[in-house]
C-alpha cells in the first residue's frame, strides 16, 4: 500500500483503509490467536463471547486511531535538528528555516490491557502489543516561530506488529508519500517559547574609555 500523508490520517487507514475494524476482527479470529482468545474468555458466559470478541476488536481498533501526524510529532519534539531550528526560529520570528533531516526512526511501543466486564466484574483481561516503527527518509522540513510548518519531500516506511497476549495478531508495512506539502495546520510546536531566552546585544565598548 502506499498514501499520501494527511493530517487526519489515522494508523488503522495506514494499514487497513476505511475497513479497519473489519480487517483487526479477521486478525483476531486466526487460528493462533483464536485459541488465546478462546483461552481468556473462557470465563464469560458463552452467549456474550461472541460480543466481547467485537467489543475487543473495537478497542484494537482504537489503539489504532491515533493520527499519522500525532505519532510524528512525538519523534520530532526530541529530534535534536529540529528542535534546535525551532529555538534559532524564536530569536528571528520573520524568518523561516528550511531543515534537511537525516533519514532517522521514529518507534514506540504499547502494552493496554482490555478488561472484559459483566455486571460490574472483570472476568477476563486480554494484554494487547502494538509496535510502530516509522523509517523517515529526505525530508525538507520547514521551520518558524519555534514549530514545524511543513513537510516538503520525502516519504515514511511504516511497520506495525500487533500481539495478542504474545501471539502476533497482525503485521503490515506500507510506505507514505511526502513528497507533496503536507498541511500542518497552525505548526507542530517543538520548543516552548516562554523557555528561550533571547539576550540583548551587547553595549559598544568605547575605545577611549580603555586602556
Amino acid at each position: 500500500m502506499n498514501a499520501e500523508a494527511d493530517e487526519t490520517l489515522s494508523l488503522h487507514q495506514v494499514f487497513f483503509g476505511d475497513d479497519g475494524e473489519s480487517s483487526i476482527g479477521e486478525a483476531l479470529g486466526k487460528d493462533d490467536v483464536a485459541v488465546v482468545m478462546d483461552a481468556r474468555l473462557e470465563p464469560v458466559p458463552p452467549v456474550l463471547r461472541a460480543i466481547a470478541r467485537d467489543e475487543i476488536a473495537k478497542v484494537v481498533a482504537s489503539v489504532l486511531g491515533p493520527e499519522l501526524v500525532d505519532v510524528l510529532k512525538a519523534g520530532w519534539q526530541k529530534w535534536e535538528q529540529l528542535t534546535d531550528a525551532a529555538r534559532r526560529s524564536l530569536e528571528e520570528p520573520d524568518e523561516s528555516e528550511i531543515v534537511e533531516l537525516e533519514d532517522h526512526r521514529i518507534s514506540s511501543i504499547h502494552r493496554p490491557h482490555i478488561d472484559v466486564v459483566v455486571d460490574g466484574e472483570v472476568l477476563s483481561s486480554i494484554a494487547m502489543e502494538l509496535e510502530i516503527a516509522i523509517d523517515i527518509h529526505a525530508v525538507t522540513a520547514v521551520v518558524s516561530s519555534g514549530r514545524l510548518s511543513a513537510l516538503r519531500t520525502g516519504r515514511a516506511d511504516i511497520a506495525m506488529d500487533v500481539k495478542i497476549e504474545g501471539v502476533q495478531a497482525a503485521v503490515a508495512t506500507t510506505q507514505v508519500d511526502l513528497s507533496i506539502e503536507v498541511p500542518l495546520g497552525d505548526g507542530i510546536p517543538l520548543v516552548d517559547p516562554d523557555a528561550v531566552v533571547s539576550l540583548p546585544p551587547s553595549p559598544a565598548v568605547d575605545p577611549s574609555t580603555t586602556g
